[in-house]
């Protein structure tokens, strides 16, 4: 099983103002209950500003990519906003198991060209996310 769990850019311009709004809003709640002298309002800014924000994409296009590249089951697990946790099963036939007599597999199977999208695929999700959720929650 796969799962990710990021931003996602919003499907129009009136819910992205909307969500910053909710978003700043629990921003200043929170400083107020912790009584929290440092104000944390530029995270808002530096997230549409970081170079995160301009590879975003919506929840929409992000599910229809996993389902292009063969993850089944895929759906969102969880969504608050711009917040999201979605993912899907990785299907076997991808990897191609050793185990699998050579009359179940295609003879077109593209797994191995499948593999190293999915890694390269990968690897940029996890160059992107790390700073921003480091940046959360140190």
């Amino acid at each position: 099983m796969f799962v990710n769990i990021d931003v996602v850019l919003s499907p129009t311009e009136d819910l992205e103002k909307w969500y910053l709004r909710s978003w700043k809003e629990w921003i200043i709640e929170k400083q107020t209950n912790l009584k929290l002298e440092d104000n944390y309002n530029d995270i808002i800014c530096n997230y549409k500003e970081n170079e995160h924000y301009s590879k975003l994409d919506t929840l929409t296009s992000q599910l229809n990519a996993l389902r292009d590249i063969g993850f089944e089951d895929v759906d969102c697990f969880y969504k608050y906003e711009i917040f999201t946790m979605y993912g899907g099963k990785i299907v076997v036939i991808l990897f191609k198991d050793l185990l699998l007599p050579e009359v179940f597999i295609p003879k077109d199977w593209k797994g191995e060209e499948l593999k190293k999208e999915f890694s390269k695929w990968i690897k940029e999700v996890k160059s992107i996310s790390k700073p921003y959720w480091k940046k959360i929650f140190d």
